[in-house]
């Protein structure tokens, strides 16, 4: 066996470098396409688990509430706990600094004398270490900042850097230096700045309050009987948990995000076994002839099996190996984006290192050969049922639709109607909706597999009768070549469709997140003309708190009519993080509610009573909750317990909880201000205001003021930047497809040499023949483009009603992407085409005398 394939399969693969390459490169492809996302997806996990641990040091637990925080009375009742050895508290945060334009500082507020206890650090040199404490506590502006910050901004000791935090700019000096390649200094790029705790509590305008408490445990000490103990004493004032907990829970949250990326990586994949499908039933076809000689001479049907798995395996392992430099490539280019994303979305990810996971590797590669393994069954097959005698006869140009393709579309009918069946009716099958939905998805493509050879040979049909060869002799002669090499044309047909189906289904659901987010925007600044806030950004989720008597002056504005103002925070619901939102807009009758669950009215009053909180549909998705259950939050003051009077459209990420601000002020004890919402007068100029108060408020307070139609295009830009990663993986599966088409033409080519050659003999210019395989390629892109739009927009359609609110928790409201729709139809048939030119330039230089002697 390994005999034959050396001599037979070898040397076949060697006459057909072009195929063989582009095969090879097709898997690659598809290979790269799963290595690339996971890597991302490790890379963003990993570099936030690493920033966990080397901020938590030697922490066994840590108490926190969020950037609500925990009341500062509970470190004194902590440290009384059996087994703790150490309890030091900190107060950290991201700040903008206003003296460095557009750099971000992570703020660490610690008990410069508990701390060292539970982190390790490094000075940047001798002369800077802080050698007695009690003189950097003295000065209160004191901080240590590390050496790569020095560095890069062209600081040093003595220096000032102004920060805004709590509604004001503050001067610090810079007193000490950290060496970046020892613990907390070591993260956030070395963006860094570490001072004492109450100075950063009063910097950050956290009254008696502290972010959280790191708690080191005696030799010895039981860490499930500690645990038990610093739950009992924490009551509901702030959750005790592991700090690797806070990296499980970052994988939770992105949990839907590697899905779905993960699921146009195997869709790549998919293509890729199409194209070795393809390309293996051309190579049997090609060497019917061939293995009917070797049958007849001896060879077992073992070894012909043996002999096509080995080619098959060949084509994926050089493909696999070509696949990992490309993923990893891949992955470098998609790093930036997705982790901003992610950033912008969850939480701060910085420093994420692509590096190569031998899981990761392994289990794409596995797919790959396993992709290959499966598409050598059907030639496989196919080679070890030919007959010598039948295989030495010249094989006839099929003209009715073979029976196996007849059989195909009855499959592909079935596989349809089980698809619709469990889009339709998912309660009735023994999954999860979300599982349902998936299968309804995966039936689609099945089905649009199967029935792909029938609709593509009626389609060659449609065209022959309509154009006639009176009419378009040339277009009608290249649909009777499909129609007759059907075979040849049916696998790459299959993957253009599918392709084009991923690439038009995802188009509908960018389309319809686009609408859903107007809803979200058209709802929450209903009858809103700016906001205003203290960050880098509305939807940068750095917002630092300001005093409640910026909104008073704002409010004195003469073009200002009334003002709203609300507190984000972010606190742990069942280990996971989300948003706190206290609003008074209400009462003030400047934001409504945009219930799915719930009666407004009804909700309001119960807000404003302290009784009730409204919940975001994603909170509500994640974690099970309805209207009428209950909900339980920590507070300051211990445990609130509230009513569910509502779930609201929304689709911040992290999920919301809102609640009445009044209620807030008095259970959280927190009279601080995230957004101040300005109503202006009919007719006032919004320019001239954001104005105003840029200039009258910007510089004191560090206040941002931006128009509802600046916030449209901020939150457009970071729509587009979630999904930016999966365009390149929907254009590697268009490219794979691409290739199949190439491959297949030049299959053709050698099918029909004879056929070409009879053609130029009876006077067929080379143009013509160059023409003839170019329309072959456009019939084929004809065919994919009809279908392939058809087919996407039913698949993006499910994938809108049934991934989203199965697994985002999102009820979007589904739009047709038809601009997405007529570009992808027309560029089906122009790439078609265009990937004919070069077998149909290789057809062309066929010598006549040649081609007539070919068989």
């Amino acid at each position: 066996m390994l005999s034959a394939f050396r001599r037979v399969s070898l040397r076949h693969l060697a006459a057909h470098k072009l195929r063989t390459l582009l095969t090879a490169f097709g898997i690659a492809l598809g290979v790269a396409a799963m290595i690339g996302i996971r890597l991302v997806n490790d890379s963003a996990a990993r570099s936030f688990e690493r920033t966990i641990d080397r901020m938590a040091g030697k922490a066994v637990f840590q108490i926190a509430n969020g950037s609500a925080g925990v009341p500062e009375e509970l470190l004194a009742e902590v440290k009384a706990v059996g087994g703790v050895k150490v309890a030091a508290p900190s107060v950290q945060g991201f700040l903008p600094v206003s003296s460095l334009r557009g750099e971000r500082l992570f703020v660490f507020g610690i008990d410069l004398l508990a701390d060292p206890e539970i982190h390790e650090y490094a000075s940047g040199s001798s002369e800077t270490e802080v050698e007695d404490p009690l003189v950097f506590l003295a000065q209160p502006d004191s901080v240590a900042v590390t050496t790569e910050l020095l560095k890069q901004h062209g600081l040093a000791e003595g220096d000032k850097i102004e920060v805004t935090a709590a509604g004001a700019s503050t001067a610090l000096t810079i007193r000490a230096t950290l060496d970046i390649h020892k613990g907390p200094a070591t993260v956030f790029g070395g963006r860094l700045a570490v001072m004492d705790v109450f100075a950063a509590q009063r910097l950050f305008g956290l009254e008696r309050r502290f972010t959280q408490i790191d708690i080191g445990l005696d030799p010895g000490a039981d860490p499930r009987a500690v645990e038990t103990a610093l739950a009992r004493v924490v009551a509901g004032r702030g959750l005790v948990e592991r700090p690797r907990t806070r990296g499980e829970s970052l994988e939770k949250l992105i949990e839907a995000n590697r899905t779905t990326f993960e699921f146009a990586g195997t869709l790549a994949i998919i293509i890729g076994l199409y194209l070795i499908l393809n390309t293996m039933v051309i190579a049997v076809a090609q060497r019917r002839r061939e293995i009917g000689i070797l049958r007849a001479i001896g060879m077992r049907r073992g070894e012909v099996l043996g002999m096509i798995l080995f080619e098959a395996l060949t084509l994926g392992g050089l493909g696999c190996l070509a696949g990992v430099p490309l993923g990893y490539g891949l992955a470098q280019g998609l790093a930036g984006s997705y982790t901003a994303a992610i950033s912008a979305r969850f939480f701060p990810v910085v420093g994420a290192e692509i590096r190569l996971e031998p899981r990761s590797v392994a289990w794409s590669v596995g797919l790959g050969l396993i992709a290959s393994f499966l598409a050598v069954l059907v030639p496989a097959r196919e080679a070890v049922r030919v007959q010598p005698v039948a295989a030495l006869r010249i094989a006839a140009p099929v003209d009715r639709l073979p029976r196996a393709y007849r059989r195909s579309a009855l499959l592909g009918a079935a596989f349809f109607a089980a698809a619709m069946a469990l889009w339709f009716f998912p309660q009735r099958f023994p999954v999860s909706r979300a599982d349902a939905g998936l299968g309804a998805q995966l039936g689609l493509l099945l089905a649009f597999s199967f029935v792909a050879p029938t609709f593509v040979r009626a389609v060659a049909l449609g065209v022959e009768r309509l154009l006639g060869l009176g009419a378009a002799p040339l277009v009608a002669l290249a649909s009777r070549g499909l129609i007759a090499y059907l075979p040849r044309v049916a696998i790459t047909s299959a993957a253009l469709i599918v392709s084009l189906c991923g690439a038009l289904s995802l188009a509908s659901v960018i389309s319809s997140i686009e609408r859903s987010v107007v809803r979200v925007l058209d709802s929450a600044f209903w009858g809103i003309d700016l906001a205003v806030g203290s960050a880098t950004g509305i939807m940068a989720k750095d917002w630092a708190p300001l005093p409640e008597s910026v909104a008073d002056e704002i409010a004195s504005l003469p073009a200002v009519n009334r003002v709203g103002v609300e507190e984000w925070v972010q606190v742990p619901y069942q280990g996971l993080p989300t948003h706190l939102v206290a609003r008074d807009s209400f009462r003030r009758g400047i934001r409504r509610l945009d219930l799915i669950e719930g009666n407004e009215a009804e909700a309001i009053t119960a807000l404003e009573s302290g009784e009730g909180a409204v919940v975001s549909m994603i909170f509500a998705h994640r974690f099970g909750k309805h209207l009428g259950d209950s909900l339980v939050l920590r507070a300051p003051g211990g445990e609130a317990r509230l009513r569910i009077v509502g779930v609201q459209y929304d689709m911040e990420d992290l999920g919301i909880v809102m609640i009445d601000r009044a209620f807030y002020r008095r259970v959280w004890k927190d009279d601080r201000i995230s957004f101040i919402i300005p109503v202006l007068n009919p007719g006032a100029d919004r320019g001239q205001v954001v104005d105003e108060i840029r200039r009258r408020w910007g510089e004191r307070y560090g206040l941002f003021a931006i128009t509802i139609e600046q916030l449209r295009r901020e939150n457009d830009e970071v729509v587009a930047q979630s999904l930016g990663a999966a365009y390149p993986l929907i254009a590697i599966t268009l490219t794979i497809a691409l290739l199949g088409v190439v491959n297949s033409l030049f299959a053709s080519v050698l099918d029909r040499t004879r056929d070409l050659g009879v053609l130029r003999a009876v006077g067929a210019l080379r143009a013509t023949v160059r023409r003839l395989v170019i329309m072959e390629a456009g019939i084929i892109g004809l065919a994919g483009a009809l279908f392939g739009v058809a087919g996407g927009s039913l698949l993006g359609y499910v994938i809108v009603d049934t991934l989203f609110p199965n697994v985002f928790g999102i009820q979007a409201l589904y739009r047709y992407p038809l601009t997405a729709a007529l570009f992808a139809f027309a560029s089906a048939i122009v790439l078609a085409a265009a990937a004919g030119y070069f077998p149909g330039r290789s057809a062309s230089r066929l010598r006549i005398t040649e081609a007539l002697q070919y068989e």
